[in-house]
């Protein structure tokens, strides 16, 4: 009897077994292999597929899934039917909305079911997974860097963060304007780490760059793109409301070392299309002008964070600004020759740091401005020859960086031939301020009268270093006049 019931349940058991895998059977048998790539654009109405907040769970488990080296990546779960937009849709996630996936090729395969839905992704990988962790490791050193004064920073607006990343981007990177003129572009120059590391990239590059920082920073972000345009770049959210921003397009070609404009940095929609966005097939989502017309559009150079404030330049108005109070902190009296009688129209002086000091370019040098009496000092001469100037700028990891050119208008071969690059390290600060006579922090005319009473005999408390300010071997007359004419702002006068 209980032999009897045992081969009942046994044969029960098996029956269920066999329904159920004739179940699976039904639902998980492929069809044929759906082949895509990265750039597919697929026919039909749906063409342009934004990453959606929607669709953090989706983005979070694909990216987890690549970023672990599996073969076959599982969506089945998230029940995407077998539809072109749900194609599309894994195309933009694999190609704008995962940062740090640049390490799969650009062909790749989705496997559907009979019953109609996604099953999986079917990767291909460009490295071996060392090699891809060495690489994110990089980017990663890259990115901490970029952020420097940032990140954690509390006083900064969000405003203020996504400017300034847009520029260190922009300076950092240079569009690969000839491989891309010559159609070699490697798949690297897509990614944040043709940005970071290489140093060269197209838009989907310079997107996913400032996309991966965003993201860091709790910033709201996705990638924006429009096939009519072959193009790709930001929307970023600020109190609650979206812009655009492309950095790619704020980047200029041919690239002029330290240039960055403004034009496209968070701009409606409106703005966007004037400034050669012409195409109707990307998110128009962004409808808010607050900062269409904002004081930023007059600069072409990078704004700099120092201290806890930043700075910029005017190049319309010709000023370096403060940009906490919008004040004038110097005034650019400069040109660019064109010729011995003609000038170039336009300020192409450029604005950078070294941590220590703010830095600018004029057209005959590299500068540091003093930002407690406002008086600019040249720390490089280049020594130009006929009518050379410098017309791009920036320091770099211990290094200024300068274009010396004939003309504002550069071409493939202008940075070849006449970028330079010159190591510097900023001086220890003095113990004293040459010219501070009455140690206030500033040098004025009060100090030119205790410079005087000095020299007259007077009881007056003076450091022999900060009264010498011509740096002769003594403290006399010549001082006072020497330090007169510096406070009265004469050219060619400084001191020592």
């Amino acid at each position: 009897m209980i032999n009897a019931m045992f081969k009942k349940t046994v044969a029960l058991i098996l029956c269920i077994t066999l329904l159920c895998s004739a179940f699976n059977f039904s639902v998980f048998a492929a069809e044929s292999e759906i082949q895509l790539t990265l750039n597919t654009a697929l026919s039909g109405a749906y063409e342009n597929y934004s990453v959606e907040r929607d669709d953090a769970e989706l983005v979070e488990s694909i990216k987890t899934q690549l970023m672990n080296f599996e073969t076959r990546v599982d969506i089945y779960d998230f029940k995407l039917k077998n539809t072109a937009e749900n194609q599309m849709k894994i195309v933009d996630i694999l190609s704008g909305g995962i940062p740090e996936c640049f390490h799969i090729e650009l062909a790749f395969s989705m496997t559907p079911t009979l019953d109609g839905y996604l099953k999986t992704i079917n990767p291909k990988y460009s490295y071996s997974k060392d090699e891809y962790e060495a690489m994110l490791e990089e980017c990663d050193a890259a990115a901490d860097k970029m952020l420097e004064g940032i990140k954690g920073n509390n006083t900064l607006t969000d405003v203020e963060k996504l400017l300034l990343l847009h520029d260190r981007i922009a300076v950092h990177c240079e569009y690969d304007y000839g491989r891309y003129l010559t159609g070699t572009l490697p798949q690297i120059s897509y990614s944040m780490y043709g940005v970071f590391v290489n140093k060269t990239a197209v838009c989907q590059g310079y997107a996913l760059t400032y996309a991966y920082m965003l993201n860091k920073l709790g910033i709201e972000n996705y990638y924006c793109r429009s096939k009519a345009l072959n193009h790709a770049w930001n929307i970023v959210y600020v109190n609650g409301k979206p812009y655009h921003v492309d950095i790619t397009w704020d980047d200029l070609v041919w690239d002029v070392t330290g240039q960055v404009v403004h034009d496209n940095f968070l701009v409606s929609t409106k703005t966007l299309k004037i400034n050669n966005h012409n195409a109707n097939d990307f998110d128009s989502t962004p409808t808010d002008t607050t900062y269409d017309n904002y004081f930023w559009h007059n600069s072409e150079t990078e704004f700099i964070l120092l201290d806890g404030e930043i700075y910029y330049i005017d190049n319309v108005n010709n000023h370096i600004m403060r940009y906490s109070d919008q004040k004038s902190i110097y005034d650019i009296d400069d040109h660019w020759k064109a010729d011995a009688t003609h000038y170039w129209s336009g300020d192409y002086a450029r604005l950078s740091t070294d941590g220590k000091d703010l830095l600018f370019s004029l057209s005959d040098g590299i500068y540091k401005l003093n930002l407690k009496n406002g008086k600019a000092t040249m720390i490089h001469d280049p020594t130009p020859t006929s009518f050379f100037s410098v017309y791009g700028f920036t320091y770099s990891e211990g290094m200024l960086i300068y274009d010396l050119s004939l003309s504002p208008e550069f071409d493939g071969d202008t940075k070849k031939l006449y970028e330079h690059k010159v190591p510097y390290t900023a001086p220890e600060p003095l113990p004293y301020t040459p010219g501070d006579i009455d140690n206030n922090q500033e040098v004025d005319l009060q100090d030119v009268a205790r410079l005087a009473q000095v020299v007259a005999g007077w009881q007056v408390d003076c450091n022999d270093e900060a009264c010498n300010v011509n740096g002769d071997a003594g403290v006399n007359l010549t001082d006072v006049v020497h330090l007169s004419q510096y406070v009265a702002g004469w050219s060619g006068i400084e001191l020592h």
